[in-house]
């Protein structure tokens, strides 16, 4: 008996360990069958995963085809493309009045002889053609002429001062001193520098923030007939941001703005017709001012013209319009718009042009 538990224990040991090998190797591999799979889930199917940080969070294959399309078709002839400025707390380049037509060489070195003299509006006429694109350029001279100006009281020149420090042309950005110059100007009644004032109380641009002095100075200048502070001041009205939540005032500077030409301001009047928002409801003035913007290029107003034809709102249903000025605003990156197209490329109703 004793001879048979010796020659059975062995025997258990040996198979043992060789059925506990084959069982973690079975459990491996499913572990690894189960980390594959799920990583070919990720990269084939989840959102995220490589998406570029321009691309729709819904690009479907579709979509992005639709998107490609659209692309190439606005590089081979369809309308100039407008992008926004990437530094949206910069002051646009676009909002400068038509560069001015560079001065002779002899109206530049009169002017210089009456620089000479310190005399500030020949400094500022002086400095602005060197501010200019042109054969006289010279962001440097321009910062010095505008400075010295700006010393002597010139209102202008103090507004060119503080944006030449605000943009870091012709000198190093220092938004203190850009703050400084800005006020100086504003104080003065001057628009564009209390437009641009009203932005740094604002975000505590150089000036520590200050919603109610941002508030003031958009009215200030709103109040003068500036189109972007009357537009700004407008959705400070509608969103209740500072001000009352007042729609009537809010449709009022949206309109005095549009009136002057901001495509921003035409959108939001048309919205207001629309909806009825601060103003009687009206699809058809809607449609007016929706076209007014998408001429300008805003794709939110192209949209909008779309989806009116799309739907027959303020004007008779046109499907072929429709899909035209869905394509305008989907070439400008529109995402409600880019989604219209998918959608209708999927089922196959949209009409074609």
């Amino acid at each position: 008996m004793t001879k048979k538990k010796k020659t059975q224990t062995p025997r258990r040991n040996t198979r043992e360990p060789e059925h506990q090998f084959h069982r973690s190797e079975i459990v491996l591999g499913i572990l690894v069958i189960i980390l594959a799979a799920a990583l070919v889930y990720v990269i084939a199917f989840h959102p995220f995963v490589g998406r570029s940080k321009d691309e729709p969070l819904d690009a479907s294959p579709d979509y992005l085809e639709v998107e490609k399309e659209l692309h190439e078709e606005a590089q081979t002839g369809g309308d100039d493309i407008d992008d926004d400025d990437p530094d949206d707390d910069l002051p646009r380049k676009t909002d400068l009045p038509p560069e001015p037509i560079p001065l002779s060489e002899e109206e530049v070195a009169a002017l210089e002889a009456e620089a000479e003299k310190w005399d500030p509006e020949a400094e500022f006429r002086l400095a602005k053609d060197y501010y200019y694109s042109g054969p006289n350029k010279n962001p440097m001279r321009a910062f010095e002429l505008f400075r010295q100006a700006a010393e002597q009281g010139h209102a202008e020149a103090q507004y060119w001062t503080g944006r030449c420090y605000d943009l870091a042309e012709g000198v190093g950005t220092d938004r203190v001193e850009a703050a400084r110059w800005y006020q100086k100007a504003a104080d003065q009644g001057n628009t564009a520098a209390q437009y641009r004032l009203s932005e740094f109380y604002e975000n505590g641009y150089g000036v520590p923030r200050d919603p109610q002095a941002a508030l003031e100075w958009f009215q200030k200048a709103a109040q003068q007939g500036d189109p972007l502070a009357q537009f700004k001041l407008g959705l400070r009205y509608a969103a209740s941001s500072g001000t009352p939540n007042n729609l009537e005032q809010a449709f009022s500077w949206f309109r005095k703005s549009a009136m002057q030409g901001n495509s921003d301001a035409q959108y939001w009047v048309g919205r207001c017709y629309k909806r009825g928002k601060g103003v009687e409801e009206d699809p058809a003035e809607a449609m007016v001012w929706f076209r007014k913007a998408a001429l300008q290029g805003h794709a939110g107003a192209q949209y909008e013209l779309g989806n009116s034809y799309d739907i027959g709102s303020g004007v008779a249903p046109d499907p072929v319009k429709a899909l035209q000025w869905y394509k305008r605003a989907a070439s400008r990156g529109n995402t409600d718009a880019l989604r219209v197209l998918r959608d209708r490329k999927g089922s196959g109703s949209a009409p074609e042009n």
